[in-house]
């Protein structure tokens, strides 16, 4: 995501491979920056712009890429999942809830952009934090990721299915959170 003319080199080679066939997206682009939570006063530019180089531009980059495919398609669905930091950023996250919060009107915005067309924009929103590779990165070795605060990202895949499998029909601008394994609006 950092490299963009290597990323639009490699989806559009995998859009060759493919016939020009895509109908959905499902993005989740995360960074966190450098380290533990930090303040504000602590994030350098260069943390700053790689956070949103990964998780707002990354995104972009994609959809830019990959929306005139989709919209030549019967259907098309592009799923953002994004983070609840984007309504309570609170201190020592500041630029990842910045970034999310980027991606948030990425989404929101396309959704109302391409209200008349085939192709359907959601967001997903996890009700509890996500077990992660790159959280675990930021946790101490010894850290337990309690089954009452953090869901796996398998937890996901259920409820996705019959959202995919309709391409999202009537949920276009919809943000869903998971509870009890179904997907709910937000």
């Amino acid at each position: 995501l950092r490299n963009v003319p290597n990323l639009i080199k490699t989806l559009e080679k995998w859009l060759k491979l493919n016939e020009m066939h895509l109908n959905v997206i499902i993005q989740s682009a995360i960074t966190y920056g450098v380290g533990s939570r930090h303040p504000l006063s602590n994030t350098n530019l260069d943390e700053w712009e790689d956070i949103f180089t990964t998780n707002a531009r990354g995104q972009f980059v994609v959809i830019k890429t990959l929306l005139p495919v989709l919209i030549k398609q019967p259907a098309a669905l592009v799923i953002g999942i994004v983070s609840d930091v984007v309504f309570k950023p609170g201190p020592g996250r500041i630029a990842y809830a910045a970034s999310k919060s980027a991606t948030h009107s990425l989404h929101i915005g396309l959704a109302e952009e391409l209200t008349n067309t085939n192709v359907n924009i959601l967001e997903l929103y996890p009700m509890r934090g996500v077990a992660t590779p790159g959280i675990a990165k930021r946790r101490p070795d010894e850290f337990v990721f309690s089954p009452k605060e953090y869901d796996g990202p398998n937890l996901f895949s259920d409820p996705l299915i019959s959202i995919i499998e309709t391409l999202g029909k009537g949920l276009n601008g919809a943000s869903l959170v998971l509870r009890n394994n179904k997907l709910v609006p937000f």
